[in-house]
């Protein structure tokens, strides 16, 4: 039997979760979110309308708000919603740690089920319930930004074999109006790790551009889930 240095894991952890800190979500639809920033970096602005608009403002910042999906959301695997972005960044490498900036990123995250998880996930596991933080799984994120063209299934840097980075929009996209996205959440899951998942258990909205020192400006609405058989077929 393997033997953790308990007293080194848990610090490890801890220092982890103490890494990100919750604050407010501005805007009358704040309830829904909680808001994660990281020690030392400006935070990201997130204005939550009433309809469910949220607007993210990173100024030199990096940061995301998450939510919890409904049970109704994660039984059907299809996600469509509307973004724009209105102060664009230069392209940039998001393989590259320091140099992942991008105006903004729609995440979908999935509980490991706990038969795929080894002993080290199964204690951050239960570490992070402990903590009040969602426990270690997989995510897949939706990318408006970076150099690679649309359709490029990229590694997180930060997440090693966890994530994923999907671009759907190119740093160079069309900017100033409403562009529509779907994606069936399940079937990308197991084109990037290869295996069917549970259902996704929480969704997340980012921007980040404490890299580059500039100021992005986006926008996303219209977050829904839809069941299989509700799927557009055509093309974007």
């Amino acid at each position: 039997m393997v033997r953790w240095p308990t007293r080194t894991a848990v610090a490890l952890f801890a220092a982890l979760v103490a890494g990100l800190a919750n604050a407010a979500v501005v805007g009358p639809g704040r309830d829904r979110w909680e808001e994660v920033t990281f020690n030392g970096i400006p935070a990201t602005e997130f204005m939550v309308q009433a309809d469910g608009t949220v607007h993210v403002i990173a100024n030199r910042s990096s940061g995301l708000i998450h939510r919890e999906l409904t049970d109704d959301e994660r039984g059907k695997p299809v996600m469509r919603w509307e973004w724009q972005v209105s102060d664009p960044l230069p392209a940039t490498d998001l393989t590259v740690k320091g140099e992942d900036d991008r105006a903004i990123a729609v995440h979908v995250w999935f509980a490991e089920k706990s038969s795929r998880q080894g002993l080290w996930a199964r204690f951050k596991r239960s570490f992070a319930k402990m903590a009040g933080k969602p426990t270690p799984g997989k995510v897949i994120s939706y990318t408006w930004g970076g150099n690679a063209p649309p359709g490029t299934i990229l590694p997180n840097p930060f997440l090693k074999k966890d994530g994923v980075i999907i671009i759907l929009r190119s740093a160079d996209a069309e900017t100033g109006r409403w562009l529509g996205e779907e994606v069936d959440v399940m079937a990308d899951f197991e084109r990037a790790f290869g295996y069917r998942p549970a259902p996704p258990a929480r969704i997340a909205i980012s921007g980040d551009s404490d890299d580059s020192a500039m100021r992005s400006r986006a926008a996303v609405r219209r977050i829904r889930f839809l069941p299989q058989d509700d799927k557009d077929t055509e093309s974007r």
